[in-house]
């Protein structure tokens, strides 16, 4: 967070009204606080992920309410260095490469600092084991699998290597910016005329959509609205399918707004697991799909459909398995 003291600020206890960076911003009674530090008090999306609030680590993605900040002091990743004097932690993770894109090293960090300082206050300078930091950093994830130099920052920052301060340089050269929060994402670029876009995504694992209604959200000033589902084949094959989306001027106008959208459904059975999906009782499409829906990150590959069960083309085997669709 930046302010008086980057990364560090009291909340006073009028919540409604908070004074961060010099600005009043109004809180909504039910605003998740993560959203409040990202949107009003300039925190960036990374950054806000987990932070410490009076000194007790909190994961804001758990959807704190940002009325629980009411008079209490939050510190996010941007308060760990003084100037340019980095946290001993910041400058192993440096020295270390324990990052890899970087979004999701300010998290990492700040839980690494608490277990630093927690090793401190018992009086422990020895170096932790390997087991030890896994333990503290539990459930921090890291898509490009930098959990290797991470753990050994985490043991060389306790070991007190790093106490002394002074310039560090490490393989990667935009290292200090991902430490400290300073790192731009495209999550953190805000354009003049920005949207805000939140999807409608169905609730059931295998249903037809006999209706998507918009008309409620389309009267509000500056919403947008689209269905998504194809009028020609209006089933919902897996849970969280987009089924329509709406754009407005501010994440809070959109989520109301896609509050407002009302979907019905007519239930159809579902294969929920491998077994059933090699019996066949149900199918996920009738006939050979040309573009199925799916939910994994990437497009399925070129083959033939026999039910549940694909070929894939230039192989002489079949690919028996679920069908990403009609996976809950």
């Amino acid at each position: 967070m930046r302010g008086a003291s980057p990364g560090s600020c009291r909340l006073p206890a009028a919540v409604r009204s908070p004074r961060v960076s010099g600005h009043r911003a109004r809180v909504r009674t039910f605003e998740p606080a993560a959203a409040y530090l990202r949107n009003r008090a300039s925190v960036r999306e990374k950054g806000s992920a987990e932070t410490h609030v009076n000194g007790v680590r909190v994961e804001f993605e758990l959807h704190l309410g940002a009325h629980a900040l009411e008079g209490r002091e939050v510190r996010t990743v941007e308060g760990r260095a003084r100037g340019r004097e980095l946290h001993p932690v910041q400058t192993a993770f440096i020295a270390a490469d324990g990052l890899e894109c970087g979004f999701c090293t300010p998290g990492f960090v700040v839980e690494a600092v608490a277990f630093y300082e927690a090793s401190r206050i018992r009086g422990r300078t020895d170096e932790p084991t390997r087991e030890e930091v896994a333990a503290a950093l539990a459930g921090h994830l890291c898509r490009g699998a930098a959990y290797p130099g991470t753990l050994e920052a985490v043991r060389r920052a306790c070991s007190g290597e790093f106490d002394g301060g002074g310039e560090v340089h490490g393989p990667r050269v935009e290292a200090r910016e991902k430490v400290t929060g300073a790192a731009l994402y495209t999550v953190d670029i805000r354009f003049e005329g920005l949207l805000h876009g939140v999807m409608i995504r169905s609730t059931r694992a295998h249903a037809r959509v006999s209706g998507i209604e918009l008309g409620g959200v389309l009267v509000a000033p500056d919403v947008t609205a689209v269905r998504l589902l194809d009028p020609a084949d209006p089933v919902a094959r897996y849970v969280g399918q987009p089924l329509a989306a709406v754009a407005a001027s501010s994440r809070g106008a959109a989520e109301e707004a896609a509050a407002r959208v009302a979907v019905t459904y007519d239930p159809l059975p579902a294969v929920l697991d491998l077994d059933a999906a090699l019996r066949g009782d149900v199918t996920a499409y009738e006939g050979t799909p040309r573009n199925p829906p799916n939910s994994s990150e990437g497009p399925i590959p070129p083959g033939r459909w026999n039910g549940n069960q694909r070929r894939a083309r230039g192989r002489g085997m079949k690919a028996p398995g679920l069908h990403p669709a009609l996976s809950a």
